[in-house]
């Protein structure tokens, strides 16, 4: 089971099937193939019947892909925001994109690369940060932008430290957003 709020439901469902009196109940996880793009794990609820193993429940973590396309399709931000009780200095790093220079070396490539480097700088700042000191040490570095941001096929681009830079930051975080 992918994930605790996975077993929870499907304990809870366990304990609803056999209160409605459906015994002979098993769970079965779908394989990597079986899943729809946007679910992280799914499990079905079968019964035995006279027609053999039916589904009667199905169960999937499709994570917060529904929140995040109406979000995009309407502007509004679907989150949760809890303030810290005090504001609190963090650490970041970073990522400073030359867009002239970015459009001007990497054209249809730049958008992708782009996103991706701020990423990076977000969610991976040490890689971010080695991959400066890569491009002050030699101007340039190919870096491989996944599928998911080139719009299907993953890709290999060069570089330059006149497209992108990263610097250690201190940021103020009065909350945090989920």
């Amino acid at each position: 089971v992918g994930s605790e709020t996975m077993a929870y439901f499907l304990g809870r469902t366990s304990l609803f099937l056999q209160a409605c009196g459906i015994t002979q109940v098993r769970f079965r996880q779908h394989r990597a193939k079986e899943m729809a793009h946007y679910a992280q794990d799914c499990w079905d609820a079968e019964a035995l019947t006279s027609f053999g193993w039916v589904e009667i429940v199905g169960h999937a973590d499709r994570s917060c892909y529904d929140l995040e396309k109406h979000s995009e399709a309407t502007g509004i931000p679907l989150v949760a925001y809890k303030a810290h009780d005090t504001p609190r200095s963090v650490q970041a790093v970073a990522c400073i994109l030359h867009r002239a220079a970015l459009g001007k070396g990497l054209r249809q490539d730049a958008k992708p690369a782009g996103e991706y480097l701020e990423e990076m700088a977000d969610k991976r700042p040490e890689e971010a940060l080695a991959l400066g000191a890569a491009l002050l040490a030699s101007g340039s570095a190919t870096i491989r932008v996944p599928a998911g941001y080139s719009g299907g096929e993953e890709k290999l681009v060069e570089v330059t430290s006149e497209m992108v830079s990263f610097e250690k930051t201190t940021r103020t975080e009065h909350g945090a957003t989920f």
